[in-house]
């Protein structure tokens, strides 16, 4: 089954979403968010607020270019599960305490988070994927994280810090940027592309992986007091092409 669904200017108040929960037979899905406003609280016994690709013969899309979206009460975005989810952002403001790209603690699913425009504010669980059952982490295969191109922005509600690899889109304002907005952003993952990676906000933003990108922006912290650092430290090496 097939399915498209378009959301302009509602307002939804859910304990949570799930897109792609079927159980039998195959489910293709895309949600064009372009504007209004969509919340979710959260349900007991449930970390998620917002799922994506659920079950194994799912294929989920959902592109966001205007309004917000807001996973509230600490639950998580799963992008994926079993199936196969993909988050895109081009515009419009999204809010989660934890993003957690394949969430599923085995090989399965597949899933896509890419902030291309707007802005996704991210809180203490930081950028995360599930395990496998030996403990080793799912495949680099079954995940994608992808920031910038149109000057997509991942901003900080609290310290976080995530070691997943992460590509870079864009070039000067059009590139990937990291608001720490009075924080610490920690990233050990590898960062790689030809995008361009700003730096802006009060707090310092930690590379410890091997990454290879664009040019490396760091822009004043506005206010007395306030100061934007970019802290490359770790075994991991950085090569920035300016």
């Amino acid at each position: 089954s097939q399915y498209e669904f378009n959301i302009d200017s509602v307002s939804i108040n859910a304990q949570f979403l799930e897109m792609g929960n079927r159980q039998n037979g195959t489910v293709t899905a895309v949600f064009n968010q372009t504007g209004g406003d969509i919340m979710t609280t959260g349900v007991t016994g449930d970390n998620a607020g917002l799922r994506l690709g659920h079950w194994p013969n799912s294929d989920i899309t959902y592109n966001m270019s205007g309004g917000t979206l807001t996973i509230g009460n600490n639950r998580e975005f799963s992008t994926a599960v079993d199936g196969t989810g993909r988050f895109h952002q081009t515009g419009g403001e999204a809010t989660a305490r934890t993003v957690n790209v394949n969430s599923r603690n085995n090989a399965n699913g597949n899933g896509t988070f890419k902030v291309e425009g707007g802005r996704f504010n991210i809180g203490a669980g930081g950028i995360i994927k599930g395990t496998a059952a030996n403990g080793n982490n799912v495949p680099a295969s079954a995940y994608e994280v992808e920031i910038g191109g149109l000057g997509g922005t991942l901003a900080a509600t609290a310290n976080w810090s995530s070691s997943l690899d992460m590509t870079l889109f864009g070039a000067g304002a059009a590139g990937a940027t990291f608001d720490t907005n009075g924080n610490n952003i920690n990233l050990s993952g590898a960062l790689t592309g030809a995008g361009d990676l700003n730096k802006v906000g009060d707090g310092t933003l930690t590379l410890t992986g091997n990454s290879n990108f664009g040019a490396l922006r760091v822009y004043r912290a506005p206010g007395a007091g306030q100061t934007s650092r970019v802290s490359l430290e770790g075994a991991g090496s950085t090569t920035v092409g300016f």
